[in-house]
């Protein structure tokens, strides 16, 4: 079997990472565990984390040029570094969530596909299907270009994993030199699993069909925008998969169904913040977050409009929450489906843990901190894990064995959870319980 290597590159030319306080800007909030901000500010240099619990704040300084960020299915926040401001190093970094660990994952300058291109922007990571239907991120790390340092912008990216060649996905927007901003990936409706990228100077977003292996012309998606920056979709109900744009100068978010339909009798319009605003993400709650150049840090909880100020990052840019616990993906009962749980079985039940491109699952998975069960804290792996290639990609992933006796199902169950790290990263998938 094959395993992925990794090739880091020095991370030459980047200031140290330093935390530069520790603040409360507000009173904790009434649901637990919304997770963790972050917001990158270009001028400032620098990442920005709210704790979205409490509303405790730390600052990292060291990120020039500081753009999109994203949090990777490895726990690490990826971070895109524009060199807009004083012509700094076109890099992707990524780092741990306490700030450090700082490393660089693709340096354009040394790599001839990117030299002459465009700066990165508006990361996200594509969706993998598990066989229970769910779509979950995990996939490779795309990226779309803006005009930098005389560079022009050349579409949109993706980097099937550390130490590789970046593909070309999109090809560059027609009709303007290009500021490429946003990207997502729809989770639901008709185009589930396409890419979105925001087209900020021809006002539009445009949509790409997988699979990702070549460079296309995007189709229009939705139009009639004013400079587009954010793209974002909504994680639950109701409207789970709605779509939401936010336009820089006008400071309107506007809503569109998962089709690309306008949303609502006012043309799409979610809501005016008031502020020059750029880009948009929500937490697991369903609760948007929105980045402005002025500072105010703001949330919305759709379809209500009321606004709350959480922090202040002048210069607001990129938004991302990493979530109380990483999702990952799993298989219950590999190569089976639907995933049956006989629980007067005293036998026991296999379920993998897949390695994705960012996260290679026999070495990063700590298996005594591993737990499977209805909530995911129940039984313990029975013996060891072992490492296999469950889905056939030709990548290992992490095949492990617990006894069902112990996981403690029972009648109505209907999802299974697998949690390890401390808690702090969660596989779930669809299962069927019965007694016989």
């Amino acid at each position: 079997m094959k395993r992925r290597g990794t090739v880091m590159r020095a991370l030459c030319g980047l200031g140290v990472l330093l935390v530069l306080g520790l603040s409360s800007t507000g009173n904790s909030v009434a649901s637990p565990n919304l997770g963790t901000l972050f917001v990158s500010s270009t001028e400032g240099n620098s990442v920005t984390r709210i704790n979205l619990d409490t509303l405790a704040s730390q600052t990292f300084t060291g990120f020039p040029s500081a753009e999109g960020i994203a949090c990777g299915t490895d726990g690490r926040v990826y971070l895109a570094l524009s060199g807009v401001s004083g012509h700094t190093p076109r890099r992707i970094v990524r780092f741990k969530q306490d700030g450090t660990g700082l490393e660089t994952v693709l340096d354009f300058a040394s790599t001839p596909a990117l030299a002459n291109t465009g700066a990165p922007d508006g990361l996200s990571f594509a969706l993998i299907k598990q066989d229970d239907g769910r779509l979950v991120p995990g996939g490779e790390l795309f990226f779309n270009t803006r005009a930098s340092q005389g560079n022009l912008h050349t579409g949109v990216w993706k980097l099937p994993a550390v130490g590789t060649t970046p593909v070309q996905v999109i090809l560059p927007f027609a009709g303007e030199e290009g500021n490429g901003e946003a990207t997502a990936f729809l989770t639901t409706g008709p185009f589930a699993g396409h890419l979105l990228a925001a087209d900020f100077l021809n006002g539009r977003i445009l949509r790409r069909a997988p699979p990702f292996n070549s460079s296309l012309a995007a189709d229009e998606f939705i139009t009639g925008l004013f400079e587009p920056s954010g793209v974002a979709i909504k994680p639950n109900a109701p409207d789970a998969g709605q779509i939401f744009v936010s336009e820089r100068s006008t400071t309107n978010i506007k809503g569109f169904a998962s089709d690309g339909k306008l949303v609502g009798p006012h043309d799409g319009f979610f809501v005016q913040t008031g502020l020059e605003q750029r880009k948009i993400g929500f937490d697991d709650a369903g609760n948007l977050y929105v980045a402005t150049i002025s500072g105010p840090v703001l949330r919305y909880t759709p379809p209500s409009t009321t606004q709350s100020i959480i922090g202040t990052v002048l210069d607001g840019n990129g938004v991302t929450v990493c979530p109380a616990r990483i999702p990952a993906t799993i298989d219950v009962l590999p190569g089976t489906f639907p995933n049956r749980i006989n629980i007067k079985s005293t036998g026991v039940i296999p379920v993998a843990i897949l390695s994705t491109p960012y996260y290679d699952a026999p070495s990063r998975v700590n298996q005594h901190t591993v737990r499977f069960g209805p909530t995911g804290t129940e039984a313990i792996i029975d013996g060891l894990c072992k490492s296999e290639d469950v889905n056939h990609d030709g990548v290992l992933d992490l095949l492990c064995r617990f006894r069902i006796q112990d996981a403690k199902f029972k009648l109505g169950d209907t999802v299974a959870r697998i949690r390890w790290g401390n808690q702090d990263f969660e596989g779930l998938a669809a299962v069927v319980v019965v007694s016989e």
